[in-house]
This record gives structure tokens, C-alpha cells and sequence, in this order.
């Protein structure tokens, strides 16, 4: 997810015929992506997240090779993590025969094991050490399938586990790395399955070929060239499916130290491999080249995707449009109080937002000087807190609030200008006495107002002189006895304290 708090993300095609552009930050004009035909829409969603459809019990007929993909020869290409968990969804649904396909062949771990599992569920298993990617070495592997169980299905799992970079810093090296195994294996293998009767060709790609990926530039073009493959394949009148999986759980990245709960805050939650699977069935009779299939919190990934920019991709999800419409104010908050009260109210509430979103006892552990970046905030964290502020405040607040207003006092001094209305005079006394002189300026009063107005200035200029012995503790006047009054008295001020006294 490149696209969380930056500004650039994939680049966006137009119209056939059209150059392609790079989708500049807040503009969403021009892009073609469907929605429709990129992200998993099944049935029987709770709101806010994709629920996968349960897949029909396991079928019990083997061996004919007549009957889909239960009962036929499936071509596996990795023996551990995906492929070994596809390997045992075919057999449970009838394979009679699976060849186990991959660069380490029987020294690869786990295949030893997988390989008992799989023929103590009754299936016959065939393991072969080969390149993917050698079309010679591929060619041999499958024309050494016996006649009396042809190949009829292939699922073409290859990869690496990516260690790959943003895209300024992508070398050819890396990307050959990348592509081979993925890319250069699919050509492979529809080049030596040419005359083979496939009734299913699955490929497995990655949602970072969707929507991006955060320093994954070279394995999100990998993988989208997978995917395009797909359906020229496709168009060919082969049945091919390119699934473009989000994180599997303990598989790839996702079972890496800190990267799951890394995805699970952005979003992303690990497909557990049983639901992976009901997809993979569920792909099989949708008729398309290409599907996207990713468990999503909505409420998180959604925000965090559109943090630079709307986002069309999500245009046709409704989880994802409920996730970004405006939250509705949870109170007055500070906009009903004073002009003067409102700096320190404000940064008082920010602070509390902040802990809350890091987890910190109270606003006291927050510094308010100190850069959100050095307090530990990511892109989910400045999404959240962008969330709480616009909640509580009932503005609309960009979602790159922390990037442009980089400290708790800098969003703070932001949030009150906004909540201050434009009308709204400066609350501060030099300014009111700025507005004072302005005021005498454009015309002096009448001779009959003057006297009035120059005790009222005057008794404010002693108070001010008198300094806290004439202020009270809220600022304002304090009481002045009848000698204060007296000092600055007029005959008719003098008869009206008498007239008081008796």
C-alpha cells in the first residue's frame, strides 16, 4: 500500500490509444480500474468486511479425470506454504493423481511430509525437481505423465517471498528475480500445455498487482503482468484464473515478525487457508480471468488507502464507502466555547486523541512539541487520529493532518483557526484596543459622549496600572470601593452615590 501518506502510488490507466499518467494527489480523473472485476464481492458479507463462501463438501468420485478438477492430475509448483495447501484442498475433492513440481524437487522441506499426508488420503503423488521457469526441464515433467491419467489441470503457485524495493531503486537483478519464477513460468507452462487438455489453469498472483504495495514496486509489476497473462491466456479459450490472494495467515510476508499486525492495522486481515480455498472453488465457476481475493476491515484499510487521494478503485465497494463518509460530531466540542478558552481546550483534546490512538495512560505522556513521526505514528495512526479530531471537532479535516501539521501544538493552532468563524474578532486585549483607535480614528464622538467615554478610559487605564490587585483571578474587573468610584466621579456620578449611600 504505497498510496498510505504519500503521493505516489501506481500509476493510472486511461483509455485505449491513451497515455498512461501517473495519478497525480487528489486527483482521481481518468482512471478505468472496475471495481467490479478487481475486488471480491461474494455473497454474504458482514458490513465492513469481504466474507468468503463456503465451498460444496468434498467430492468423493476419482480417478475418471472426467469430471473438473476432482479426479484429475493437478500440476502443484511449490511444496511448501500455498501449493502444499492446495495440494491437499484437490485431493480432498477427489484428485486421483497430483505431481508435485518444484526447483528443489524432493529435497524441498516439508515435501517428504506432505507427500505421506497426501497418500494417506489416497491419493497417487509424483514429486519432480524443475525450474518453472525452464521451459525444457517443465516439458519433461509433464510428458512424463502417464497416458492413462492425462493432465487436465494446473495450478501455477511459484514465487519469492519478495525482499524488493520501491521503485527508484529497483535494478534489473531484482526484477529478473521477481519475474522468473512468477512470469517466466506462467510463459512455460502455457508454451509446453499447449496441446494438453486443460479444463483448469489457476494462477496465483497478489493483491499488491491491485492496488499497490509499499516498497513492493518490482513484485506488484510481477504480478500484474500475471495477471494479464491471465487473460490473454484466457482469451484463447483456455479456463484460466488469475487470484490476486491478499496475506495468507503464516504464509509469505504475512507470517514474518511484526508484518501480520502490521497488515491487520491497515486493514488487511490473513486469510485463514480453509476460507482461501472456498474462494479458490468459487473463482473456478465465476467466468472470469481475474479476482482479487482479500479479507478487508474496511473501517481501517479504506481511510489509509485514500490518505493522499480518493481512491476509484473503491468507488463501487459500499463497505469501503460507508468506512469514508464524514463521522457525525460526538458533541458541542470547542467550537461552543470562548475565543480565550479555546487554545488551551483544544490542545487539551488533541493530546487525549493522541493517546488514546499510541495507547498512552493520558494526555500528559503526550509531548506536544514533539513531531508525531519521533511519538511513534504511522499512516493507520495518522488516519485515526484525523478520525477522532474530525469527530469531536465537526470539521473537515484533511487526512494528511499530521503531515502538514507535523506536532500536537501545529494541529492544535490549525484546529482553532479553523474553529474560529471569520467574522470573529481577536479576543486579545491589545487587539481590542487596536479596534478602539481604528474606531476614534474614523470620527470622534459628539462633545456630549466624550466626557463619558474618557472616565470609562480612564478608570480602565488605572485598573490596568493597579495591575492584579484590580483583576480578578478570571480577568475580569475587580469591585472598586466608593473611593475608586469617587476619584472618578462627575457631579451627577457624586449625587447618584449619595443618593446610594442614604
Amino acid at each position: 500500500m504505497g498510496s498510505f501518506g504519500r503521493a505516489g502510488g501506481p500509476a493510472v490507466l486511461g483509455r485505449p490509444g491513451r497515455p498512461a499518467r501517473r495519478a497525480r494527489p487528489g486527483d482521481g480523473r481518468g482512471t478505468r480500474l472496475r471495481p467490479d472485476r478487481r475486488v471480491r464481492r461474494g455473497p454474504g458479507r458482514d458490513p465492513g468486511r469481504c466474507r468468503l463462501r463456503q465451498a460444496a463438501g468434498p467430492r468423493s468420485d476419482r480417478g475418471s479425470g472426467d469430471s473438473g478438477v476432482p479426479g484429475h492430475r493437478a500440476g502443484h509448483r511449490r511444496h511448501r506454504g500455498l501449493g502444499a495447501h492446495v495440494a491437499r484442498h484437490v485431493v480432498r475433492r477427489g484428485a486421483a493423481h497430483v505431481v508435485l513440481a518444484g526447483r528443489r524437487g524432493e529435497a524441498a522441506p516439508g515435501v517428504a511430509a506432505l507427500v505421506a499426508e497426501l497418500t494417506e488420503a489416497g491419493a497417487r503423488v509424483t514429486v519432480a525437481a524443475c525450474d518453472c521457469a525452464d521451459a525444457a526441464a517443465l516439458r519433461a515433467v509433464v510428458e512424463a505423465v502417464p497416458a492413462d491419467l492425462p493432465l487436465r489441470a494446473v495450478v501455477h503457485a511459484a514465487g519469492v517471498d519478495t525482499g524488493d524495493a520501491a521503485a527508484p531503486d529497483l535494478t534489473a537483478g531484482g526484477l529478473a528475480e521477481l519475474f522468473g519464477p512468477k512470469v517466466g513460468g506462467a510463459r512455460a507452462l502455457r508454451e509446453v500445455t499447449a496441446d494438453a487438455p486443460l479444463e483448469v489453469v489457476v494462477l496465483f498472483s497478489s493483491a499488491a498487482a491491485t492496488w499497490g504495495g509499499a516498497g513492493q514496486a518490482g513484485y506488484a509489476a510481477a504480478n500484474a503482468q500475471l495477471d494479464g497473462m491471465a487473460r490473454a491466456w484466457r482469451d484463447t479459450g483456455v479456463p484460466v484464473v488469475s487470484l490476486a490472494w491478499g496475506p495468507w495467515a503464516g504464509q509469505g510476508l504475512a507470517g514474518r515478525d511484526g508484518v501480520a499486525d502490521r497488515m491487520r492495522r491497515q486493514g488487511l486481515l490473513p486469510l485463514d487457508p480453509r476460507a482461501a480455498m472456498a474462494a479458490l472453488d468459487a473463482a473456478l465457476s465465476g467466468g472470469q480471468a481475474v479476482r482479487t481475493v482479500v479479507d478487508v476491515d474496511w473501517e481501517r484499510f479504506a481511510p489509509g488507502f485514500t490518505a493522499v487521494r480518493p481512491s476509484p478503485l473503491l468507488a463501487g465497494v459500499p463497505d469501503a464507502a460507508r468506512a469514508l463518509a464524514p463521522p457525525e460530531p460526538t458533541g458541542p466540542g470547542p467550537a461552543a466555547l470562548p475565543a480565550v478558552q479555546r487554545p488551551a481546550a483544544v490542545l487539551d483534546l488533541v493530546r487525549r486523541e493522541v493517546a488514546a490512538v499510541l495507547g498512552h495512560p493520558g494526555p500528559a505522556d503526550v509531548d506536544p512539541d514533539r513531531s508525531f513521526r519521533d511519538q511513534g505514528f504511522d499512516s493507520m495512526a495518522a488516519v485515526e487520529l484525523r478520525d477522532r479530531l474530525r469527530a469531536r471537532t465537526g470539521l473537515p479535516l484533511a487526512t494528511a493532518l499530521v503531515f502538514d501539521h507535523p506536532t500536537p501544538k501545529a494541529v492544535t493552532a490549525h484546529l482553532v483557526a479553523a474553529l474560529a468563524p471569520a467574522s470573529e474578532p481577536d479576543p486579545s486585549p491589545a487587539a481590542a484596543v487596536d479596534r478602539l483607535e481604528s474606531a476614534l480614528a474614523a470620527g470622534l464622538p459628539d462633545p456630549a459622549e466624550r466626557a463619558p467615554l474618557e472616565r470609562r478610559l480612564a478608570a480602565v487605564l488605572d485598573r490596568l496600572r493597579a495591575g492584579d490587585r484590580a483583576y480578578g483571578r478570571d480577568g475580569a474587573p475587580a469591585t472598586g470601593g466608593p473611593d475608586d468610584d469617587i476619584r472618578t466621579a462627575d457631579v451627577d456620578d457624586l449625587l447618584d452615590i449619595i443618593d446610594a449611600q442614604l
